[in-house]
């Protein structure tokens, strides 16, 4: 339970992460008092928010969300130039994720967040583990490579807005085979002048959505100093018009987040996420990689597949997941909220097609993966 423990607050604090810097959003400052952004259960946390540059009027609508939910009403504070105001004060006995908002009264865009954590060491995901996970998975990947990768690189010129790093990095369209269809397809770059060994990989995993690989990030990445994928959540082409992306909303993918849940090995996101593992299994045979390094990082659904990329591949040693969903699907068996997609959520609430939902999405939800790394 330690271990499950530690890292489920390392999850939990990723809500409050702007708690580890005050950040500003020009003109607003939010701090706390607590660098960490984590409090024990009864302790007074105190808010405090302040005006950079002098903007005139100074009201500012604030409220408060806990688990999700909204505690008490919005209200009216005061922030002042170059003085610090409190603006929120309150004490929580629960395990709470708590964010604090504030935003101009009269421009949403003026505004400013901060979030901190309160008895982290208390929250629960709604799943246990099941006992034959590590089987499970075992025999996916097991299956998936078997399967010849039969890899196609092909060079592709910088988009317009990263032309400022032609000369500094190479981009290529990647293609690799899958057993079951629906290839990875992905944009990959690293940079011109790299020597071998010296490379980390980073993954760049896609939020809910249709579209296609992002180039421009993939190039962005590498200029940093990586081998950088970008990978196409649902395996298709990346190179066609935008017409095709919005047949595939309407057809193909359509609700995909939502479908039902009839098995174990048909459950939409399997194949997603091993996309990500023969992503990954690519860039590991390139000289430039460095042999140590891989980060897994995405925001939402790319999230979730972040934690399953690292909870799958113990090569992987750092994970970004911003906001991830499938995770904590069954939160209100705790008490708390349930995670995106909410379909699945309310299905696990109401009870609804509930026997085949306990058997199969614990095998996918990021609260189960999370506690089989240790990245």
């Amino acid at each position: 339970m330690k271990r499950i423990t530690t890292f489920l607050i390392a999850f939990i604090c990723c809500v409050a992460l702007y708690a580890q810097k005050d950040i500003v959003y020009k003109p607003v400052l939010l701090s706390i008092d607590k660098a960490d952004g984590q409090y024990a259960a009864g302790e007074t946390v105190n808010v405090y928010g302040q005006l950079m540059e002098d903007i005139g009027e100074t009201e500012f609508v604030c409220y408060v969300e806990s688990n999700g939910s909204m505690v008490g009403e919005k209200r009216m504070v005061q922030l002042k130039q170059g003085e610090k105001a409190l603006v929120y004060s309150a004490s929580f006995d629960e395990p709470s994720a708590v964010q604090v908002y504030v935003h101009h009264k009269d421009n949403d865009k003026i505004k400013a967040a901060i979030g901190f954590v309160v008895a982290a060491e208390g929250f629960r995901p709604g799943f246990d583990a099941p006992k034959n996970f590590d089987k499970f998975w075992g025999k996916q990947l097991k299956t998936l490579r078997k399967c010849k990768m039969e890899p196609e690189l092909t060079k592709v010129d910088l988009p317009r807005k990263v032309r400022d790093y032609d000369g500094v990095v190479e981009l290529y369209a990647l293609k690799i085979n899958m057993p079951e269809g629906r290839p990875v397809h992905a944009y990959i770059a690293w940079p011109v002048n790299a020597v071998p060994s010296s490379l980390p990989i980073v993954i760049c995993l896609h939020g809910a959505g249709y579209s296609r690989s992002n180039a421009d990030n993939a190039v962005r990445w590498a200029g940093k100093g990586a081998i950088a994928i970008d990978l196409n959540a649902h395996g298709y082409p990346d190179d066609q018009p935008k017409e095709y992306y919005d047949r595939l909303a309407k057809g193909d993918l359509k609700n995909y987040r939502n479908r039902e849940v009839t098995g174990h090995e048909e459950f939409y996101f399997r194949l997603m996420y091993l996309r990500a593992i023969r992503a990954i299994d690519f860039a590991v045979t390139l000289p430039l990689w460095d042999g140590r390094r891989i980060i897994s990082n995405g925001s939402s659904q790319g999230g979730a597949q972040a934690i399953a990329v690292a909870a799958l591949d113990k090569r992987v040693g750092a994970v970004c997941a911003h906001v991830p969903a499938i995770t904590d699907l069954a939160g209100h068996v705790q008490g708390h909220r349930g995670s995106w997609p909410a379909t699945y959520a309310a299905q696990l609430k109401e009870g609804e097609n509930l026997e085949a939902n306990m058997k199969v999405l614990p095998y996918y939800d990021g609260s189960v993966m999370i506690r089989h790394t240790k990245a």
